[in-house]
């Protein structure tokens, strides 16, 4: 049985969905097994069908195949809250060291005169 989809999505959006899990639905089951998963070309199913998987069941059903997109949206964002995090950190680093090198220099100088 195929699940209704999502209200909130937009019609294109999810007759897009719909056609892709049909291509990857070969023995059309209404639901995509972990072997379909891996022959298709889909890196990103292959990679979260455990976590699509809502239900545990080991199939994919077309209600939690809506919800890849969002997943994988979600986990761009956090890559690149963590990107950015990252290059903060460097930064105030780099200033330290300098703020650290200028009063190690000081040091110097105070001790020369």
């Amino acid at each position: 049985m195929i699940a209704p989809s999502l209200s909130f999505a937009a019609p294109a959006k999810a007759n897009e969905g719909n056609a892709a899990f049909k291509a990857i639905d070969t023995n059309e089951s209404q639901d995509i097994s972990k072997s379909e998963a891996q022959r298709s070309e889909n890196k990103e199913l292959q990679i979260h069908f455990g976590k699509l998987d809502e239900n545990g069941n080991g199939r994919v059903e077309l209600s939690e195949f809506q919800n890849l997109n969002s997943l994988v949206a979600n986990k761009r964002a956090e890559a690149a809250k963590k990107a950015a995090a990252a290059k903060v950190a460097a930064a105030k680093r780099k200033a330290n060291a300098a703020k650290n090198k200028k009063k190690r220099q000081q040091r110097s100088n105070n001790r020369k005169n």
